[in-house]
C-alpha cells in the first residue's frame, strides 16, 4: 500500500543527503544545520522509529553521514545527539541488509575522522566494525579500514583496542596485497 507521507519524507531526506553531499558552500551547509538542529534530530528520530524498513534507514544513514563528514561542527553535534547509541540500536532491531550496512559503515567512517574527543563513545563501534569486516564484502571494506585507522590513532588503548578484535591478520592481508584505496588505511591502522 502507498503511504504518501512516508514517500514525502524518504524524498526530503534524500534531497537533503544529495545536498549535504555537496563539496561546496561547506559554510554554509554547516551554519544551516547548526541553525536547523531539528533537521539531525529529525533524522535521528527516524532511526527510532518502530517502523524500521532497511531501504529507508540506509538513505538516513546516508543522510547523517554527509552531514557528518560536512564539518567538525556537524559531526560534533551528532555525536552529542547520542548517534552511537541510535546506530547500534538499529542493529539490534533490523535485520542487516548489505545496503543498511553499507551506510552505516559509511556513517561510521565520517564520525570516527578526528573524533579523539569522543573516543569512549566510538569504540562502542568496534564489534560492529570487526564483524562487517569479517562479512568478506569487498564494498565495504574501504570505510571499515578508515574507521579503524581513525579509531586507532591515538593512545596505546586506542591500538590495543583494535588488536583485541582478533583482525590483524586481516588487515596485514590489505596491507600488502591489495589495490591503494586499501592498503592506505590498513597501514594506517597498523
Amino acid at each position: 500500500e502507498f503511504d504518501e507521507e512516508r514517500e514525502l519524507q524518504y524524498q526530503t531526506i534524500w534531497n537533503f543527503s544529495n545536498l549535504f553531499a555537496f563539496e561546496k558552500e561547506i559554510e554554509f551547509i554547516t551554519d544551516f544545520l547548526m541553525k536547523n538542529q531539528d533537521i539531525i534530530h529529525n533524522l535521528i528520530r527516524h532511526l527510532t522509529s518502530h517502523h524500521l524498513d532497511s531501504e529507508f534507514i540506509s538513505l538516513v544513514f546516508l543522510c547523517l553521514g554527509n552531514i557528518s563528514g560536512k564539518s567538525e561542527e556537524t559531526k560534533n553535534l551528532l555525536l552529542k545527539s547520542n548517534i552511537v547509541t541510535h546506530t547500534l540500536n538499529v542493529f539490534e532491531k533490523i535485520e542487516r541488509p548489505i545496503s543498511t550496512l553499507s551506510e552505516s559503515i559509511w556513517l561510521i567512517s565520517t564520525l570516527t575522522r578526528k573524533g579523539q574527543d569522543f573516543y569512549e563513545d566510538l569504540r562502542r563501534f568496534l564489534p560492529l566494525l570487526r564483524n562487517a569486516l569479517l562479512f568478506e564484502n569487498p564494498c565495504l571494506y574501504e570505510d571499515i579500514l578508515w574507521s579503524l585507522a581513525y579509531l586507532s590513532d591515538g593512545e596505546d588503548d586506542q591500538v590495543k583496542d583494535i588488536l583485541s578484535l582478533g583482525i590483524t591478520s586481516k588487515i596485514i592481508s590489505f596491507a600488502t596485497n591489495c589495490r591503494k584505496e586499501l592498503k592506505i588505511p590498513a597501514v594506517r591502522t597498523l
